[in-house]
Formats: structure tokens, sequence, C-alpha cells
């Protein structure tokens, strides 16, 4: 869980993605709230409240970790399986791209 991307073992070729430039953030107690921009505030479909495992996923989407050095990094700090937690986390992922709150930015670390 220390290391850093770039000492990882993961897949050169795996998607990395990155929050998207149109989702506000706000941490409140214990939940981070997500709300995309291009959608109404007042909308409740458009809020998304996280747990503490979804706002450890959340921090790490930065563009350059895959999904599968999340989920490694989620086994080991709530003591679940790396298949597991890369399973979750990579449903989960899907979810906020399709919200349009990440993006993929790319395929590998580049030069």
């Amino acid at each position: 869980m220390g290391r850093m991307a770039s000492e990882t073992n993961g897949d050169p070729d795996a998607p990395r993605y990155s929050h998207s430039t149109a989702v506000a953030m706000r941490r409140v107690g214990d939940e981070v709230l997500l709300v995309g921009a291009r959608r109404a505030a007042a909308d409740l479909d458009a809020i998304f409240v996280l747990d503490e495992v979804g706002a450890a996923i959340w921090g790490r989407l930065d563009g350059r970790t895959t999904v599968q050095e999340i989920g490694r990094a989620l086994a080991a700090e709530f003591e679940v399986s790396e298949a597991q937690a890369a399973a979750d986390a990579l449903a989960f992922v899907e979810d906020l791209e399709r919200a349009g709150l990440v993006e993929k930015s790319g395929q590998g670390r580049g030069p």
C-alpha cells in the first residue's frame, strides 16, 4: 500500500482513470459527496454518497494507478481478497464512468 504507482508491477497497458473536471466533491464527516456539474444538483440521482471504501477508491483514481493496483491496496486496507477488491473496484469505477464522474485517462504510463 505504501508503494508509488511507478514502483508497482501493474499491467502497463491497463486503463487508468481520473476524476472528471465536471465533478464537484465535498467531504462531510466520514462520507464523500460527488455531484456531476453537468447535472442539476437538485437532481438526487446526480449526487453520489461514497462510504469509506468508495472514498478510498475515489482517492486513488489519479490517472496513473490501475484498478488492479487499487484492488491490491484495498485488499490490504480492508482485509478482503485481492480478487474481490479488484472486482468491486472495477464495478464501482464503471458506475462512476457511466455517471460521467471519472474519465479513462488512457493506457500505460506513457513516455
